[in-house]
C-alpha cells in the first residue's frame, strides 16, 4: 500500500549549508515504469556538502527535483526497499543501493540493466551510471558500516587507477576522510606506501586508522621522506596544501590526481596552479564507463564488491557509525558536518522514517 505522505530534506540552493527543512509531499500509486523505495538510510558526510556547494555545477540538484526552484534536494548514498511499482521491473520487498534523496520515500522511473535498475526520468538522462543505477542487495542484514562506507566504494576505482600506474608509493591528502580511508586501505593491501596527511587534530586518529606507513600534518608537509616516485592524491581539495605538496616532493612527484574537495572552504579559493606535474581531476562515473567499456560490467561489479567486502569489514572494527532516527533528525548532522563537529572516524547514518 502506498504511503500519503514522503518527507523529504531540502536545502537553500543560494546558502545550502545553513538553511535547510523538511517538507511533506503527497504520494501518488506508481505507474507503469515506475518503482516506489522506501528508504532505510543513507549516509551524511562531507561529499553531500560537496554536493550541495556544487549542485548546480556537477549536476547534483538535477537529480530529484523540488518543488520550488529556490531549494534543491541533496543526494545521499543509501539502502531502500521496493514497497510497490511495476513487478516486472523489481519484486516487492527487494532491497538496492544506490543514489538517492534524503527523504522517507521516492518514487523512481527505471529501466532494467542487466541485474541493476536505472533511472530513465528526463533529469537523470544526462547523468553518468554510476548516479543512476540502484544496484542489488542481498539479504536482509541492517549493516550500519556498509551504509556508512558506501561513498568510499567508488576508492575501488581510483584503487585500480593507482596500481595500474605501477608506483609504489602514495601520498593521500584529508587522511580521515572515507575517500582517503578507502583509497588506502585497498592501495595498502597491494604492498603500496601510502603517507597520510591532514589537519594536526586528526593525525593521531589516522594513525590509529591502521592503513597509512605515516601521517603528517598539513603543516609539516616539507618533511615528506624523499621517494624516486609518487603519487599524490587530494582529496582535501585545499590549494595550499596541494602546492606545499608538490614543492616537496619536486621531480619525485610523477602524478597529482585531484579526488574530490572534503573541505568546504576549497569551494571559495581562487585555483592556482602548482609547480610540477598538471594536476588530473579524477571522476569516479567516468572512470567506471571507462572499464566497463575495457572489461565488462560483470567484471567491474566483482571489483567493487571485492573492495566493498574490504572496507566493510574495515570500518566495522574501526569506525564508529551513529545513527539518528527521523527525517528531522538530518538538520542537525549536517550542521554537525558544516561546523566541523565530527569526529574523525565517525560516520553518521540517518534512517530517515521515524
Amino acid at each position: 500500500m502506498t504511503p500519503e505522505i514522503a518527507y523529504v530534506f531540502e536545502a537553500r540552493r543560494d546558502d545550502p549549508l545553513h538553511e535547510v527543512r523538511v517538507v511533506g509531499e503527497a504520494l501518488r500509486p506508481p505507474a507503469d515504469g515506475e518503482v516506489l523505495l522506501a528508504i532505510e538510510r543513507f549516509a551524511v558526510a562531507s561529499n553531500n556538502l560537496t554536493y550541495a556547494l556544487l549542485g548546480d555545477q556537477l549536476g547534483h540538484w538535477a537529480a530529484f527535483p523540488a518543488s520550488s526552484p529556490e531549494w534543491g534536494r541533496v543526494p545521499a548514498w543509501g539502502y531502500a526497499v521496493v514497497i510497490d511499482g511495476d513487478p516486472a521491473l523489481a519484486t516487492p520487498g527487494s532491497r538496492w543501493s544506490g543514489y538517492l534523496p534524503m527523504a522517507t520515500h521516492v518514487t523512481v522511473r527505471v529501466e532494467r540493466h542487466g541485474e541493476r535498475l536505472r533511472a530513465v526520468a528526463p533529469e537523470r538522462a544526462g547523468m553518468l551510471p554510476l548516479y543512476r543505477d540502484l544496484s542489488p542487495v542481498a539479504g536482509h542484514e541492517d549493516d550500519r558500516s556498509a551504509v556508512a562506507m558506501l561513498p568510499g566504494v567508488a576508492a575501488a576505482l581510483l584503487d585500480e587507477l593507482v596500481a595500474g600506474i605501477g608506483i609504489g608509493r602514495v601520498v593521500v591528502s584529508s587522511a580521515t576522510s572515507k575517500t582517503a580511508l578507502a583509497s588506502a586501505l585497498l592501495l595498502s593491501r597491494r604492498g603500496i606506501d601510502v603517507v597520510g596527511i591532514t589537519s594536526p587534530a586528526h593525525v593521531e586518529a589516522a594513525g590509529l586508522a591502521g592503513m597509512y606507513g605515516e601521517v603528517i600534518a598539513y603543516a609539516d608537509v616539507d618533511t615528506i621522506a624523499p621517494s624516486p616516485e609518487v603519487i599524490y592524491l587530494d582529496v582535501a581539495g585545499l590549494p595550499a596544501v596541494t602546492a606545499a605538496v608538490h614543492a616537496c616532493l619536486g621531480s619525485s612527484l610523477k602524478r597529482s590526481i585531484a579526488v574530490g574537495g572534503s573541505h568546504r572552504a576549497a569551494a571559495a579559493q581562487p585555483p592556482t596552479v602548482p609547480a610540477g606535474p598538471p594536476v588530473e581531476r579524477f571522476n569516479s562515473g567516468a572512470r567506471r564507463v571507462h572499464l566497463v567499456s575495457e572489461f565488462g560490467e560483470r567484471a567491474v561489479t566483482d571489483l567493487e564488491d571485492r573492495a566493498r567486502t574490504a572496507i566493510v569489514q574495515w570500518a566495522s572494527a574501526h569506525v564508529n557509525v551513529p545513527e539518528t532516527v527521523g527525517v528531522e533528525s538530518i538538520a542537525a548532522v549536517w550542521a554537525r558536518l558544516v561546523h566541523g563537529d565530527v569526529p574523525p572516524l565517525t560516520a553518521p547514518v540517518v534512517a530517515p522514517a521515524a
